[in-house]
């Protein structure tokens, strides 16, 4: 006979899928691959997360990518769903719906490529 309750339950997706890294001291962030999730890791190995407004997907298609800018005072995400910064307050705001192709900081200030990707 078939027990069909005698089945595992299926593996759990990891939290978090790192994709784009960024680091200052003391802090490092890691923006997601498949959520809008943020990840901060202090010098103290303590973890924050940010969950930001931005669009779930799974599976990317490459021009749905996230990158991450990290400052003293928090990170930058963006792409082509537009501009986040998250805080070390543990908030996290959309800034602009602008798509962004890539950004460097200088200091607290993203500088930002626009447009959508290639």
């Amino acid at each position: 006979m078939l027990d069909l309750t005698d089945i595992p339950p299926p593996p759990l997706r990891p939290s978090v899928v790192p994709g784009a890294v960024s680091h200052t001291a003391p802090t490092c962030g890691w923006s997601t691959a498949s959520c809008p999730l943020v990840v901060r890791l202090d010098s103290h190995r303590h973890v924050t997360e940010y969950t930001l407004s931005g669009q779930i997907f799974d599976n990317p298609p490459a021009v749905r990518t996230r990158r991450v800018w990290a400052h003293a005072g928090g990170c930058w995400v963006g792409g082509w769903d537009g501009i986040y910064h998250c805080n070390l307050d543990g908030t996290a705001a959309k800034v602009s719906d602008s798509p962004i192709r890539d950004g460097a900081t200088h200091g607290e200030v993203l500088l930002a490529r626009g447009g959508a990707e290639p």
